[in-house]
């Protein structure tokens, strides 16, 4: 979808492409693209420290060549048009700075495109990381506009509800790069019933098409059949629950460290930017230097100023390449951040490994420095090869350790900045340009902090006195004992008296043999900068302290806050189709175990007050129940999850949450809990497969068939078996697709078996029959193996509410609706606001408690109701 939504707006890809693509008969060029036409893309990115309005209003001023009110007019029409009114004067945000909501920044995309009024907008997923209530709006007012101002609107969506399908004039289904329809909406019933494949009555006929056609989940002979008919009739184009906690078995500290140990040198192997590509950058930028001081390859007095600065620059420049390491540390502890969180190993595991491949890597690319440009094009003396590949491999290893720390950074440009920073430093102060002496205090402290002052003291050194004899000079018994017959410029005749000669000029290089100091000081400069990053490795991956109950929790354990609202009924074991029973009465599984939360509540500061983010959010969940946490856009749905999680956030938390009795904690969530995160982020150079096998290692102590066994089952159930070998790939590695990295982060989740399976977004960037494949998993596994299931959610199908034992409605962090899925028509007609038939309960309910769409009255009202 993406790939063909790239072709028409003309987005670089690498790749063969072929095709004709023309508006109004002109081919579309990229002048025309900008003049007529606009792109929604599917990752949101706004200027964080501009508000929600002056966004808008920024791009008005620069699209819009009409009068200002004109132009504030149009800004007030797209603000009210999708509900960007409750948030017109927050800042987008971004790691820094709290901002937007992911659903209100998808909205905001949107109202950015339609600025300039385009008559083609093109929109990948603007549905995407929205609730149903939100994405039903935006469609409709997409499909309004279409036919009001006659504007074509190309949308790739993965699981429109019923409501969002009609809205399509045409659609268009792909499998495998393949079209399976193309057409009309109303008559994609007719084919696909005239091949013997009818959607039913009552049924989402996105959700049927897609599971239809989609090859993970139906076999490739029915999807084969499907598209050969549709190429066989396909029209021509028109023109132009408490119980004993289990015994928990852990693979041992020292497997950890094996396992991380091999998948990261596996990850050097693939990954260019580590090791290996510097390694040629490091030779590539050596030999240029060796071939511009081409001549300092001799040791005569005319070239000592040239092979001394040679050798500099072999010190200073390859050192500068350790930025990279900013950026590949900053984005691998996103993927360190979750494992050690979901307890597949702890940090000191993963720093033990990092650490034992990283020093010998060191001295490969300390060679590649000086091996080949040092000592066969430049000639350097080969008797001090150790002592010179030593200095040059544990500088490199400092400038790595200080990029590793500044790696801890939210904001990887950040960090490099701060690093060219001190890299920018420590050259100045390295006493070429500088003397000591010279330097005030305190920036003198720079050059004894830093280790390029100590780097250059010992490798200057040690190949100048190495160097026997300097041609051009001879020993005399004149004061300094050698002359130069010729009258020119003289450093020396031994290496002693070359260094003699320089420290006049550069006390750093004072003939006496520092060697031992030098190094033992650019050591201790590594391990510092190394201290720094492990503290900060520590601290990231740290999880918020247990919440303490509130006042009012305390008094009222078995209540709400509020008199209206309802005491918590002991937890059940009910399946679905069955009759509630007691947790006394269950006897399918070996034991049964609970989750309580009570009073959670979190508060922010702003504007010198308290705001509510959550309000007395109260729960309790047994074995086999799966709960989903619906809720619009900012109604606190990820805030709750986060509290319940350990997640640390920014504000006051309280509350009570309770795992089988237990407080949960730290040492409790890693041994029986896990979490999917809204955000996939994988190792891009390992495949699928080889990121289970990793996990599986690293967390079953198991042998080894059966770790296999269980990545094989988890391929399978999850639909990975087509992309087993794909690498997971980023924006710069080709690899899995969304829906792919999505269903990867479930699997890995489920490795180590856990009690309780906390899922931010599961289906979020899945197409519907991915989505309901991974949720009638979900539901399966709650069931099957005892497993309590929460999950946050946007818009789910009918399908997928199904799926759900129990929901929690959230408004503004009030709870509005919680209780078992069956019971939420019941509660809603009892105050008057009936979920009709033929419709989504999910989609009107969450409709109904949107302060965007829905007066504040009429949501207050439904809250004082609960």
């Amino acid at each position: 979808k993406t790939t063909l939504l790239n072709l028409l707006t003309l987005t670089p890809m690498k790749g063969k492409a072929s095709g004709d693509v023309r508006f109004d008969g002109l081919p579309v060029t990229q002048e025309l693209f900008y003049d007529h036409m606009a792109l929604v893309e599917q990752e949101d990115s706004h200027r964080p420290f501009l508000t929600c309005r002056e966004t808008l209003q920024y791009a008005a001023d620069l699209a819009l060549p009409l009068p200002l009110h004109e132009r504030r007019a149009r800004v007030e029409q797209l603000i009210n048009t999708l509900g960007l009114k409750s948030c017109e004067n927050t800042k987008c945000g971004n790691q820094f700075v709290k901002g937007l909501s992911g659903g209100q920044k998808r909205r905001l995309s949107i109202a950015l495109a339609l600025i300039k009024d385009p008559m083609v907008l093109f929109c990948d997923e603007p549905t995407s990381g929205l609730d149903s209530a939100s994405a039903s709006a935006i469609m409709t007012y997409l499909s309004e506009i279409a036919q009001k101002r006659g504007i074509i609107v190309v949308c790739t969506i993965h699981q429109p509800s019923t409501s969002i399908f009609n809205r399509f004039d045409g659609i268009l289904v792909l499998s495998s790069g393949h079209v399976t329809f193309s057409g009309p909406a109303k008559a994609m019933n007719e084919h696909f019933a005239s091949i013997g494949n009818p959607i039913p009555d009552h049924t989402n006929p996105a959700e049927f098409v897609l599971d239809l056609v989609n090859r993970d989940f139906t076999d490739d002979a029915t999807v084969d059949f499907i598209t050969e008919q549709w190429n066989a009739r396909k029209p021509p184009l028109p023109d132009p629950i408490k119980a004993p906690l289990p015994a928990k078995l852990y693979q041992s500290s020292m497997t950890h460290v094996l396992v991380n140990l091999r998948r990261n040198a596996l990850l050097c192997l693939r990954d260019p930017f580590v090791y290996f590509g510097r390694a040629i950058f490091f030779l590539s930028v050596c030999l240029f230097f060796s071939a511009v001081y081409a001549n300092a390859r001799h040791t005569t007095q005319e070239q000592v100023i040239n092979r001394m600065f040679l050798i500099e620059w072999y010190s200073m420049f390859p050192t500068i390449s350790a930025v990279v390491v900013v950026f590949v540390q900053n984005r691998e502890l996103c993927d360190i951040r979750k494992e050690v969180k979901n307890g597949l190993y702890g940090p000191l595991s993963f720093l033990i490994s990092k650490l034992l491949l990283q020093i010998p890597f060191m001295f490969v690319l300390g060679l590649a420095c000086i091996g080949v440009p040092g000592y066969a094009v430049s000639r350097f003396e080969a008797s001090v090869f150790g002592e010179m590949l030593v200095t040059y491999s544990i500088t490199l290893w400092a400038f790595e350790c200080i990029a590793q720390a500044l790696s801890l950074m939210r904001n990887a440009m950040m960090g490099i900045l701060g690093f060219l920073g001190v890299w920018s430093v420590s050259f100045l102060f390295g006493g070429y340009f500088v003397r000591e002496i010279d330097i005030p205090w305190p920036l003198r402290s720079c050059v004894y902090v830093l280790p390029i002052r100590w780097s250059l003291s010992s490798v200057i050194k040690t190949e100048a006195r190495a160097t026997q004899v300097w041609e051009g000079a001879q020993l005399s018994d004149i004061p300094g004992g050698f002359e130069c017959p010729s009258g020119a410029e003289c450093w020396g005749r031994t290496g002693e008296q070359v260094l003699t000669s320089w420290g006049q000029i550069f006390p750093l290089f004072e003939p006496s043999n520092t060697y031992v100091k030098d190094t033992l000081c650019v050591i201790a400069i590594g391990i510092v900068f190394k201290f720094l990053f492990v503290i900060g490795f520590f601290l990231s991956t740290r999880t918020a302290k247990p919440l303490q109950k509130s006042p009012e929790s305390s008094a009222h354990q078995s209540s709400y806050h509020n008199a209206s609202q309802r005491s918590l009924p002991p937890p059940t074991c009910q399946r679905r189709g069955s009759q509630p029973t007691t947790m006394q009465s269950c006897h399918t599984l070996d034991a049964r175990h609970t989750l309580h939360f009570r009073g959670c509540q979190f508060f922010v500061r702003e504007g010198g007050r308290d705001k509510v983010i959550l309000a007395g959010v109260d729960g309790a969940l047994s074995s086999g129940h799966c709960l989903a946490i619906m809720g619009p856009s900012g109604a606190g749905k990820t805030t709750l999850l986060n509290l319940l999680t350990l997640t640390p956030m920014k504000g006051k938390a309280s509350g009570d949450v309770r795992f089988d009795g237990l407080p949960v904690t730290q040492e409790l969530f890693y041994d029986h809990m896990a979490l999917v995160e809204q955000e996939d982020s994988h190792r891009p150079f390992l495949t699928c497969r080889e990121t289970l096998q990793y996990a599986a290692d690293l967390a079953l102590p198991l042998p080894l068939h059966e770790r296999r066994a269980r990545v094989e089952q988890l391929i399978n159930t999850l639909g990975l078996k087509s992309c087993e070998n794909t690498k997971c790939g980023n924006q710069f590695v080709k690899g899995l697709s969304g829906g792919q990295k999505r269903r990867l982060s479930i699997a890995l989740a489920l490795i180590k078996d856990p009690m309780v399976l906390f899922c931010d977004e599961p289906t979020s960037g899945l197409d519907s029959a991915s989505a309901s494949a991974i949720m009638t998993y979900l539901s399966e596994i709650a069931q099957k193996r005892g497993i309590i299931v929460v999950c946050t959610i946007h818009q789910p199908s009918t399908s997928i509410f199904n799926r759900f034992d129990g929901i929690l409605v959230l408004s503004s962090g009030h709870v509005t609706f919680s209780g078992p899925a069956k019971a939420m028509n019941e509660h809603f007609a009892s105050i008057g606001n009936p979920i009709p038939d033929h419709t989504n309960p999910a989609e009107f309910v969450l409709d109904l408690v949107n302060r965007d769409f829905t007066d504040d009255a009429t949501v207050d009202f439904i809250t004082e109701q609960w």
